[in-house]
Formats: structure tokens, sequence, C-alpha cells
């Protein structure tokens, strides 16, 4: 087993832990609240950069408006373009990246009571392209899955979804050892780890509504006051869709915390992760 976890004296908040579906919640929703601003941080220092290059292209003419904030839509045939395509594949990569950093941030949050980001970076840059391509073929079969049967496409989505931390933490660089790893982490936590993903899905799709009529109804205020103030009716086009992108930075890393708790649970049961570090940290 490739174990490189960082380590250190201090135990901290014994993020590495065995926990119940709800301890894994409740746990990944305190640890998104402490660490809320780092978080938004490593998310909002991979995107930004996205966003501004895809606002020079719109400006000069090269894409539409609406690309600049959701490039691709599947049941929009205006989206299959090659240029859209290229976008929606630049927007993947920026996605596997951003979790990425924030699953490195974790392990090194899980066993260090301070982390640097010119440490996090130096740590994610070397694992960035072997990622982007496992990361690839883990959803171009998943894809194949859901296009052939929904349940081949639902089994192959719990069966990777553990590839960024295998490749993050264990540094497993094939896909051959990806799939391996996955599959012996899997063994017997299959309809565990499927019970946890749904009901994941369930609360993130209740706080991305709840966060996106909040944010309506603070954007309708803010339109009305403008339109006071300057006599100008300001572009709701634009402020929807800002909204919705802050909603979709906000719950991108509280998914992939809970992700990295479930992985921490795992291997905790089946390997005592949790007990190896912990006798890591005795003086």
């Amino acid at each position: 087993m490739n174990e490189t976890l960082p380590t250190t004296r201090r135990f901290g908040s014994l993020i590495v832990s065995r926990r119940s579906v709800v301890d894994i919640l409740d746990a990944g929703l305190a640890f998104y609240r402490r660490e809320a601003p780092a978080l938004l941080a490593i998310v909002g220092g991979v995107f930004v950069p996205l966003y501004a290059v895809k606002a020079v292209c719109y400006s000069l003419g090269w894409i539409e408006f609406v690309r600049i904030f959701n490039a691709f839509e599947f049941l929009e045939t205006a989206s299959y373009t090659p240029a859209n395509l290229v976008l929606m594949l630049i927007e993947g990569c920026t996605h596997t990246v951003s979790v990425g950093a924030v699953t490195y941030f974790v392990f090194l949050r899980a066993t260090s009571n301070t982390v640097r980001f010119s440490t996090l970076a130096s740590g994610v840059a070397p694992q960035a392209l072997p990622l982007l391509w496992i990361t690839f073929l883990c959803t171009v079969l998943t894809a194949a899955g859901f296009a052939l049967c929904i349940l081949p496409g639902l089994a192959a989505y719990v069966l990777f979804v553990f590839t960024t931390p295998v490749v993050i933490a264990e540094r497993y660089f094939t896909f051959g050892d990806v799939f391996r790893r996955s599959k012996e982490l899997l063994s017997g936590m299959w309809w565990r780890t499927a019970g946890f993903l749904l009901v994941t899905w369930l609360l993130l799709f209740m706080l991305g509504l709840s966060l996106t009529y909040l944010l309506a109804g603070a954007l309708q205020l803010l339109i009305e006051q403008l339109a006071w103030l300057s006599g100008l009716l300001p572009d709701v086009n634009l402020l929807t869709l800002l909204g919705g992108v802050v909603v979709s930075m906000l719950l991108l890393p509280l998914e992939a915390v809970f992700t990295i708790l479930l992985y921490f649970d795992v291997r905790s049961r089946k390997e005592g992760l949790d007990l190896l570090i912990l006798c890591e940290q005795l003086p």
C-alpha cells in the first residue's frame, strides 16, 4: 500500500476517524464551517482565472455571453459545437484540479494545524496530469454506463468515487492501479457507500435549492435598489448567472469534503488508518 500522508505530532480535530453516515455529514459540515475561507479561496483561485479567460474570449467575440458561466448543456442542441466542447473539457479539468486541491488540503489539515498555500500548490501540481487523465477515463466509463443502462452507470460512479483521494493521497498514477485500489476499498462497503452518496446528493440538492432562492431574493432586492437609485435596470441575466456560479462554488468544496471523510472512514474500518495516524502522533 502506498502511504504518503503527511505526519506531525499534533493530532488536532481527529479528522481521520470511523463514523456513521450521519456523523460523516455532521463532521463535513463542521469542517466546512471552520475552514470555509481557505476552501473558498482554493476553489476561487482555480475558477476565477478560468472565468477571466472566458470573459476575454467573449469580449473578442469568440463565444456567446452565456458560455462564460455554463459552456455546455446536454439538452441544448446549440451547445454541441467544437468551441463549446473544448470549453466543457476545460471546465472539467478546472473542476478536477479544484477537487484535487481541496482533497489535498483536507489531508494536510488532518495531520497539521496550519497549511501554507505554497505547500498545497507544490503538492498538487505534480499529480495534476495523472489525476486529469484518470478522471477523464473514469468519466467516460461512467457516461458509457449511463448510456447503456442506468444501473451500470451508477455502479461505475460508486466504483470511482475515491479516484481523487487515491491519486492525491496514495499516489497511484495509472488507471489500472486506481481501478484495483478502488475495488479493494469498496469491497464489502459498496451499499454503504452508495447509500451515503444518495444521502449526500439529497443534502446538496436541498442546500443548493435553498441558496438559489436566497440569492434570487437578494438579487431581486439589489436590482430594485439599483434601478431606483440610478434609473437604469441592471442586466438580470448577468446577475442570475453570477448567482448560479456562487452557489456552485459554495457547494463544490462541501461535496469534496464529504467524499474525503467517507474515504477516511472506509480506510479506518478496513485498514486501521485512524489508529495508524494516532500512533504517529504519540511522543
